[in-house]
């Protein structure tokens, strides 16, 4: 007699091929949208970075405002500490200018400003790193 189908042993031996599969691709796809979260941290913090560098560059590059430091502070979005921002007084040959106050610095227009922003997230994970300079718009 001609048998049909498949044996029990034949079925238990599919099913596990496809449970081992299964678990494969499921972590997988975990670890996928893990790095996805992780890169929509990293994209955010990119974007308020440079929206906040924009909006300091854009108060600098006012001659009337250049040497003055009352710049609006950016509100952080939400699973971010607050960003670390340096500023440094550069003369034209790249050397840095010290001063007490690098905000305004110390009173006398820089020929160029560098301002650095990091910003964190809340475990403390650098998520950005931006730098730009600012020429002295009316040197």
């Amino acid at each position: 007699m001609k048998r049909s189908g498949f044996s029990l042993v034949e079925l238990m031996i599919a099913v596990a091929i496809f449970a081992v599969v299964m678990l494969l691709m499921s972590g997988i796809i975990v670890n996928g949208l893990r790095v996805r979260q992780s890169n929509g941290l990293d994209i955010r913090a990119q974007v308020y970075a440079s929206t906040y560098l924009q909006k300091i560059k854009n108060h600098w590059l006012d001659g009337n405002k250049f040497n003055t430091g009352d710049i609006q502070v950016l509100s952080l979005p939400a699973g971010y500490n607050s960003p670390n921002l340096t500023i440094t007084c550069i003369n034209l040959d790249g050397s840095t200018i010290s001063t007490v106050n690098a905000l305004t610095c110390d009173g006398t227009p820089p020929p160029i400003r560098r301002v650095s922003i990091d910003v964190f997230d809340t475990q403390n994970k650098l998520r950005a790193h931006l730098i730009t300079e600012i020429g002295n718009p009316s040197p």
